[in-house]
């Protein structure tokens, strides 16, 4: 695989890395310059680790880790990188995993996969080979988070029993809480998705209400220290809150597959942003009103009109099923979206799906006061700069920063 002087050609490459590094400065790089550096760069740091990984794997039997006191390889390789163990053992078992996988293989050898895409790909890959091209033409294309979302759908749709999947991953259900070496306090949990919209749900929604509190006193911090707080405040005595459904969770399940009793290729079942769930836990969220329940074969809301700005309920429903995310390409942020008019409502004075857009609130800012724009639709969105897209945005980012503060 490797020519016998592979070793001290690295080095000599190394050593020409580091000549090349310690002579650049930064600071006199125009934006090209800057802009191909990092994509270099990016694509070195894909091909070295792709290197490092399948040698790293090579040494699973082998002693040198032992001999300096390493549980694994994995923990010596994260040693070795001053990562941490966990993404180093995934690494690994995808690396061990990639002999069935020639289309996989090649291209993180090749470094259009990095590690990470890597791992989610042969998490899929390796159950159902097939699929190894289409997932790695979607890493070109998607986000890491988008990319961990088609995987994990992919993989959903080559489960015959869906209540089987679900059930196992409730049997999976966890919670650790530890303290790190910095005092710091941990929670990570693992339920179904179902559970986890429910969670997620309830403390965002008295999130809301504490950050609003916050900024009117003065004292708001962050959303996410203040989803903390929300937490403790539920797990307290008075958490428990009035009787009966007071928030909302979305399904969106096709028709058929709800008649049916199950999905079928091509359809879905799924609570957005969270995941697929079995046609039989949707139909039994639907007797509790804490649900609702967007059918794909449901009202015709492209063809709705309204006289008013304000959106329909039926219309938001289906805007945010199509646009569960914002609509700028690799932009993954779900949470406090912002609905955008295409078209300005004062000249048009109607409001349809297709004259709308989910955006988060950066990009909904760019989009109103900095000449920025957007194209096309759910699948094909195209995020276009204004004529002078070099312009420098930290002084924006600071004031948009310093007015969530206040």
């Amino acid at each position: 695989m490797f020519g016998a002087g592979v070793a001290s050609e690295l080095a000599e490459l190394l050593g020409s890395i580091r000549l090349v590094a310690g002579g650049v400065d930064v600071e006199r790089l125009d934006v090209r310059a800057a802009t191909e550096m990092v994509e270099q760069c990016a694509e070195a740091e894909r091909i070295l680790a792709a290197l490092r990984v399948m040698a790293a794997a090579r040494l699973e039997g082998a002693a040198i880790w032992r001999r300096e006191g390493f549980r694994s390889v994995a923990a010596w390789m994260a040693a070795k990188t001053g990562s941490a163990v966990g993404p180093a053992v995934d690494a690994l078992e995808m690396a061990g995993q990639l002999g069935p996988l020639p289309v996989v293989t090649e291209a993180f050898r090749e470094g259009r996969l990095s590690v990470a895409q890597a791992v989610e790909i042969v998490d899929v890959a390796a159950e159902a080979p097939a699929v190894q091209g289409q997932l790695v033409e979607a890493a070109g294309k998607l986000s890491l988070k988008g990319l961990r979302e088609q995987s994990r759908r992919v993989k959903a749709s080559l489960i015959v029993d869906e209540d089987d999947r679900y059930r196992r991953v409730y049997r999976k259900r966890r919670m650790r809480a530890w303290v790190d070496r910095h005092d710091v306090g941990h929670l990570s949990a693992t339920m179904t998705p179902d559970q986890l919209a429910r969670v997620v749900d309830r403390i965002d929604g008295r999130a809301g209400e504490i950050m609003e509190d916050g900024i009117r006193g003065g004292w708001f911090e962050s959303g996410e220290a203040h989803r903390v707080d929300a937490l403790l405040e539920l797990l307290g005595p008075d958490g428990a809150g009035p009787a009966g459904p007071h928030h909302m969770v979305h399904v969106v399940v096709d028709y058929e597959a709800l008649v049916r009793g199950h999905t079928v290729a091509g359809e879905q079942c799924e609570i957005p942003g969270f995941g697929p769930v079995p046609v039989s836990v949707a139909r039994k969220m639907s007797e509790d009103a804490v649900l609702k329940v967007v059918l794909t074969r449901g009202v015709d809301v492209v063809g709705v009109a309204h006289g008013g700005r304000t959106i329909p309920a039926h219309l938001r429903s289906a805007l945010e099923i199509r646009d569960p995310k914002c609509i700028v390409p690799r932009c993954d942020v779900r949470r406090n979206l912002e609905i955008d008019h295409r078209a300005s409502w004062n000249r048009t004075g109607v409001t349809k799906l297709d004259e709308l857009a989910r955006l988060c609130p950066w990009h909904h800012h760019l989009k109103t006061f900095h000449g920025y724009t957007y194209r096309g639709g759910p699948g094909s969105w195209q995020w276009l700069p204004p004529e002078d897209h070099d312009q420098d945005l930290s002084a924006l980012r600071r004031v948009i920063s310093s007015a969530r503060r206040c």
